[in-house]
Parts: C-alpha cells; sequence; structure tokens
C-alpha cells in the first residue's frame, strides 16, 4: 500500500451505512454511470456487505462519503476472487491520490481474504482510471463484454 495516505479524507470500510451514504454513493455514481442507471439503496449497500462485499469510502469532515469503490466476492472453477466495481472519487479530490489510496486498500482487501485474483471494468474514456490501474497491475484483457437484463429496475 501507500506510504502516504491522503490526509484531507478518512478512510473507513462500511460497515453500518445509513441513508445518507447511500445518497452521497448515488451522487457519486452518477458522475460516470448512464443516465438511466438505476439508483442504489441503502438495502441493496446493506445486502452486498451482508453477501461479503467491502465497501471502501473516503468521507470529508461533514462525513459525507467523497469518495467509494467496492470488492464483490465471487467463485468459479478456479476459486474464490474480487469484482472491483465503482471506484469512483468526487471531482474536488480528483487527482490527490484518492483513487490509488482507495484501490490499494480494496486490493489489499482482496489478499487479506486470499482471493485467487481480481478484475474490474472500466470505460475505455476514462483515461486516468484505466492508467491507475495498469500502475498497479492489471492487465488489459481481450474480450467482448455482454450484459442481459434479467429484471426491469
Amino acid at each position: 500500500m501507500s506510504t502516504v495516505t491522503p490526509s484531507r479524507l478518512q478512510f473507513e470500510w462500511l460497515r453500518y451505512p445509513m441513508v445518507h451514504d447511500a445518497d452521497a454513493i448515488n451522487r457519486l455514481l452518477h458522475q460516470y454511470l448512464s443516465a438511466e442507471s438505476p439508483d442504489t439503496t441503502l438495502g441493496l449497500i446493506i445486502a452486498m456487505i451482508k453477501d461479503g462485499a467491502s465497501i471502501a469510502c473516503l468521507r470529508d469532515a461533514n462525513k459525507t462519503i467523497q469518495g467509494v469503490g467496492a470488492l464483490v466476492r465471487a467463485r468459479d472453477f478456479y476459486g474464490l476472487f474480487g469484482i472491483i466495481e465503482s471506484v469512483v472519487v468526487h471531482p474536488s479530490f480528483r487527482k490527490r491520490g484518492y483513487g490509488q489510496y482507495l484501490m490499494e486498500n480494496l486490493i489489499a482487501q482482496a489478499r487479506s481474504h486470499n482471493y485467487q485474483r481480481l478484475q474490474l471494468t472500466s470505460k475505455p474514456e476514462r483515461i486516468a482510471a484505466n492508467a491507475l490501474y495498469q500502475s498497479l497491475g492489471f492487465a488489459l484483457i481481450e474480450t467482448n463484454v455482454y450484459r442481459l437484463r434479467l429484471h426491469s429496475t
């Protein structure tokens, strides 16, 4: 992990989320998701945590979440692995090392749970994010990603 901890925002693992946390996470997620993407809910965040996800947060002095990222546990034929989802930092806190700090903590958490590998997806236009992932050792895999919506939300 980084030897320098960004000091203006406080890191924590989200364990007991509140409604205002879900609201703050929605504001962050809508910065890079499409307009038609549904909001997350407090119930979904609680369910993620109960299912073994680790949610990393960065809070400001007012305890508002200004950065977030999730490590979701998964298992396949090859073993236990993690999927990193929705790493985003509020624009006023970007380019200060917070995204890297979130990622380093998510990677350390995956290692502590003995995950075999990590994977994530990122839109090509997120140039800084993609550069960060590659600098942390993630390799771009040539693949097609498909999604089938089973239920409308």
